[in-house]
Parts: structure tokens; C-alpha cells; sequence
């Protein structure tokens, strides 16, 4: 069964209505079965991650709930049709199942938590791999939460201990853990006292794995429900936790072509840049931004299609390769973006001691005047509050400004009085008779640095500093007296 969205209201900070959406994964479109859920710290993405695991029967505490509004939380199947639909009694706050049957409620995500530490002695040798996978997927957020060394966490040792046992499933696992990191060689149930878990690496050391780092130990655990067979989707809460940016690289890789050739829905959630990538959107991946409004309620923005920013992204060439890097995927995580037109302003304006810092400057900019609409509409899209561009002096500039405050209407656009940052000479190219090609003839700019990226004396800035008040009082920071 594949989901297409849930929606939630009336559970903890989620008044009206919102609704995840799900990516749907297609055979050779790597990543495209890749679900991200990102936001700030208490934008609520760990109410959406509970409300996975919500069940009938379950009780709602009277504080999650916004008063007199009923708690409701819906799961719809990849032909959008309702398959739970959980309410709660006014009276007991206690969820109930409109539409859902035992069969359903099976597949319901299975859910991996943030701390994923495991006990590695084997208590159930004979439990069955799906049985397990099955036990582990009917086990709440919170209970797992709690439960640090408790029956949640003893299962991981056993599903390992089946896929030992299993010829194809063994070697799948070495190859996946080889694949994020390369020194791994082999696991193995051993026994001293008890029966347990050891890993081994290339150079013949054997660990028990409770004497492993939490980032190793971490990754076995999301590969061992990875391998899980069933077709409910996964879910992830920071896959990024104790790995080196190297390895979370590599899991992602394994993870997105997972989702491709299993047909496997993935679901993660993320503080991690590492963990989100530009070509896995644009091959199907849907992006979840979690934020709240002035009044703390929490909305859910997504982006499921890639084609209207696309040449935001993907315009650059090979003298370009940053374009998709971990400083352009910044918009997916922050408020406050100041869009600018291209690296120079972006590197120049990083240096200005009076920009406060907590604006966020996007990537290396947009690459000239004529994308920042790209770029706003993708802020707009993700629910970002705050968003503002400045461009530079000239005809055509002024227009786009002009254009852009009439369709941005809650961001602010400035613009220089100056052509450019910095200063740039003119230059007349000769055409191969000898005369000037006119047409391409490059005029002087006058900017507020020189040449070489120096800032100008105060009484050559003009308007430089008055910008730069104005940006930061949008923000909501005080306007700063440094020239």
C-alpha cells in the first residue's frame, strides 16, 4: 500500500487542516519514492511524526488538543481514497476509527525514532523476520522514545539474526553497509554469556556492537527495517544523527535507490542539507516544510514539482558547479532569505559587519536580475514568512522591481541607486576587422566597493548604508549605525 497524504487538525499546534504530502516512487527515477519533512526547531514536525503512529484506542491528552476543536488525523492511499480516519470523542478525547479496518491499520509507516540505540544480546531467536518488523510497527513514538534499552530496541539484534541466516539478505546487508562504510566487513551472532551481535571490520577487529559508535549503530538499525519486505512506507526521524556529512551522503544514495527499486515510500525527517538533494526533487521527491504562523498555529507548505525552478537550480554550467551544493538547498531550512543576484554581492555583503547575521543570504545568488522570480516564488511555495531581493540600478532592473513587488506583495524588493556592488570598467571587444562591435559594448559600473572588493570611504556610499537599515529593519532587527 502506498500513501498519498495525511492530514491533520486540531492536534497540538495544528488548528486548520494540513497535510503531508507523499512522494510516490517510480522504477528508474532514483529518489523519487523520497519523502522530506523539514522545519525549525518547534515548527512541529515531531506532532506530524506522532501522529504516524496514532491509532484508535489511543488517548489524545486534553493539552494536545486546541480547545473545543475536535482532533482529527487522516491517511489516504496512492488513488486518494480515506483509509483511516481518526477522531476524537468529545468527551474522552479518545481516538476512534471512522473508516479503517484491522487490515489497514497493519500497515500503518513503520516508524524508526531519533535514538536508535539497541540492545545487542538476542532474546528471540525464533521470531520470525516479518513478525518482528510487524511488532516493531504496532509500538508507539512515545513508547519507543522511552524505551531506550526496553523490548522496542532488544528487537533490532533478532531481525539481524534473521538476515544472517538468510543467504540473499545477508549479502544485500554487507553490501549496504560497505556501500556508507567502506571498513565494515561482516556481522555475526557470537555468544561469551548470552548470544549477541559482533561486528567485524576489514582489518579482522570484532566489536560487540554495544561498544560501537552511535552513527554505525545507528545504521544498521535504519538498513535492518530497510530491508523490511512489506510495502508500508518508512519512516526516518534524522537519519543524519552521529554521521560524518561523508556517510550521510552515502545513506542518502542508498536510501534513494531503494525507494527507486524497491518502490519503497521513505519518509525523512531532517535538519540535515546533507540529507536533501536537488536531483532527487526533480526526479519525483516531494519536500515538506513545517512552520508557524504569528499566532504559533503550525501549516505544512510542500513542493512536489521541480519544473518551475528548475532553471534556478540547473541554469549554471560547468564554470557553475555550486549551484546545487549545500548552500543553495539553505532556502529548504531557514526563514529570513535575502535573495541577492550573484556570488559577488552575496561574498561582499557576508563581510558587512552592519547586515545583521541571522539574515540568511541564499546560495551564491540568483544568477542575475531576471531569477529572482524563480527564487521568490520558491520561497513563497515553502512557506518562508520573510523574503526580500535587492537589485541593482537600471532600465531593465527597475521594471523587474516594479513587477516583483506587484506580484510578491508580503516580501520587500529594494533596489541600489548604484549599477552594481562593486566597480567594473568598461570595455569596447574588436570585431575581427578592427572596429568596435558596438553591440557588445560594456559600459562602466559604478558600485559601493572597488574594483577589487574594497569598501568605499563613507562619503562615497551614497545610499549604501540607508539599504542596508532597511533590509535589516524588514527582518526585524535594529538598524545599525556601522558604515
Amino acid at each position: 500500500m502506498k500513501l498519498s497524504k495525511l492530514t491533520l487538525s486540531g492536534y497540538r499546534c495544528f488548528g486548520q487542516e494540513q497535510a503531508i504530502q507523499f512522494a510516490l516512487p517510480a522504477t528508474e527515477k532514483i529518489g523519487s519514492g523520497l519523502t522530506y519533512i523539514v522545519g525549525e526547531n518547534n515548527s512541529g514536525k515531531t506532532t506530524v511524526l506522532e501522529a504516524f503512529q496514532m491509532g484508535k484506542g489511543e488517548m489524545i491528552r486534553t493539552s494536545d488538543a486546541k480547545p473545543l476543536i475536535r482532533t482529527e488525523i487522516s491517511m489516504f492511499d496512492d488513488n486518494d481514497v480515506m483509509i483511516t480516519n481518526l477522531v476524537t470523542s468529545e468527551d474522552t478525547y479518545t481516538l476512534i476509527d471512522q473508516v479503517g479496518s484491522p487490515d489497514v491499520i497493519k500497515e500503518k509507516p513503520i516508524f524508526i525514532p531519533a535514538r536508535r540505540y539497541w540492545q545487542p544480546r538476542i532474546n528471540n531467536r525464533n521470531m520470525r523476520y516479518q513478525d518482528i518488523i510487524n511488532n516493531s510497527s504496532n509500538v508507539s513514538l512515545r513508547t519507543i522514545e522511552n524505551d531506550q534499552w526496553g523490548a522496542a530496541n532488544v528487537e533490532v539484534s533478532a531481525i539481524l539474526a534473521s538476515i544472517r541466516e538468510n543467504k540473499d539478505d545477508y549479502l544485500t546487508y554487507i553490501r549496504l553497509m560497505k556501500r556508507i562504510f567502506p571498513t565494515f566487513a561482516d556481522f555475526t551472532p557470537a555468544r561469551e554469556d548470552y548470544e549477541f551481535i559482533e561486528y567485524r571490520t576489514t582489518d579482522g577487529i570484532k566489536h560487540k556492537t554495544d561498544f560501537l559508535g552511535d552513527g554505525i549503530v545507528s545504521v544498521m538499525r535504519i538498513l535492518a527495517f530497510l530491508m523490511d519486505e512489506c510495502d508500508s512506507p518508512l519512516v526516518i526521524d534524522e537519519p543524519e544523527l552521529s554521521l560524518h556529512p561523508a556517510a550521510q551522503r552515502r545513506l542518502l544514495d542508498v536510501l534513494a535507490n531503494w525507494s527507486s527499486d524497491h518502490l519503497r515510500q521513505i519518509i525523512l525527517s531532517t535538519h540535515s542539507l546533507y540529507f536533501i538533494d536537488w536531483k532527487y526533487i526533480a526526479n519525483g521527491a516531494t519536500l515538506n516544510r513545517v512552520a508557524k504562523d504569528a499566532n504559533s498555529d503550525a501549516t505544512i507548505h510542500t513542493l512536489a514539482t521541480f519544473d518551475k525552478y528548475s532553471s534556478l537550480i540547473n541554469g549554471g554550467d560547468w564554470t557553475q558547479p555550486y549551484l546545487m551544493d549545500t548552500i543553495a538547498k539553505e532556502i529548504f531550512l531557514y526563514d529570513d532569505v535575502l535573495f541577492l543576484e550573484g556570488q559577488e554581492d552575496v561574498g561582499l555583503l557576508k563581510r558587512e559587519p552592519s547586515l545583521n547575521g541571522d539574515i540568511n543570504l541564499f546560495g551564491y545568488g540568483v544568477r542575475g536580475w531576471s531569477h529572482f522570480e524563480m527564487a521568490l516564488t520558491l520561497a513563497q511555495d515553502l512557506g518562508i514568512q520573510k523574503a526580500a531581493a535587492i537589485l541593482d540600478q537600471g532600465e531593465e532592473e527597475s521594471r523587474c522591481a516594479e513587477h516583483l513587488r506587484f506580484m510578491f506583495p508580503s516580501y520587500k524588493i529594494f533596489q541600489w541607486e548604484r549599477t552594481d556592488i562593486r566597480d567594473k570598467p568598461g570595455f569596447f571587444p574588436m570585431c575581427s576587422n578592427g572596429c568596435p562591435d558596438l553591440v557588445k559594448v560594456k559600459f562602466p559600473k559604478e558600485g559601493y566597493f572597488t574594483e577589487k572588493g574594497k569598501k568605499k570611504p563613507t562619503e562615497q556610499l551614497g545610499d549604501y548604508q540607508s539599504v542596508i537599515n532597511e533590509v535589516n529593519e524588514y527582518f526585524g532587527y535594529a538598524p545599525s549605525t556601522t558604515a
